[in-house]
């Protein structure tokens, strides 16, 4: 009997943002351990910009499929979000970063990530970016989901993007995994 390795599939059907800023875009990823391997689908993209009216939310609707394969639970799959605005002038302002854990049970899940953007350290820096736009962006983005260095940061809260994400899991049983395939409402 041939044992097939487990598989996750992450799909999502939309996406918003509650920082209150226009044109709003949001690039997302799936960073995942190396006993990981994606089967089909991106892990990451792009989502369009929206234009919302004043004090509205950011809605996206941007729908990703993911499916993948696992030889080990560890390392455990995770969405990555930064979110963007875009200026009159074309000019990418950072609006915030966060990341959220996939669910570990089957079903439908509302993810609320939280987001947070690098502030300046200085005053004359703070004033410059009020007035000219622009600010602090994180060089290497793996600090958004990784711990190592983000305590050294200084950051404030930037809002919450909404994931709602079905998630089917495959084959885990078989290979000594219990899944919780049932939730109380």
């Amino acid at each position: 009997m041939i044992r097939r390795p487990p598989r996750s599939t992450l799909s999502s059907s939309s996406a918003a943002s509650d920082v209150y800023k226009r044109q709003m875009y949001c690039r997302w990823g799936i960073d995942m351990g190396d006993a990981w391997r994606i089967l089909e689908g991106y892990a990451d993209g792009r989502t369009q910009i929206d234009h919302p009216g004043d004090g509205d939310m950011s809605y996206w609707e941007h729908p990703f499929d993911i499916h993948l394969a696992t030889s080990s639970i560890a390392g455990w799959p995770r969405i990555h979000v930064q979110v963007w605005r875009e200026d009159f002038f074309g000019r990418k302002e950072l609006a915030g970063y966060g990341f959220g854990f996939i669910p570990t049970t089957v079903g439908e899940h509302k993810l609320e990530i939280s987001c947070w953007k690098p502030t300046d350290a200085s005053q004359n820096d703070a004033l410059k970016a009020s007035l000219l736009g622009g600010g602090p962006v994180l060089l290497n983005e793996n600090v958004i989901h990784q711990q190592e260095d983000r305590f050294r940061l200084y950051t404030e809260t930037a809002g919450t993007v909404v994931v709602e994400a079905g998630v089917i899991l495959k084959d885990f049983e078989q290979h000594g995994v219990e899944v919780n395939r049932y939730l109380d409402p």
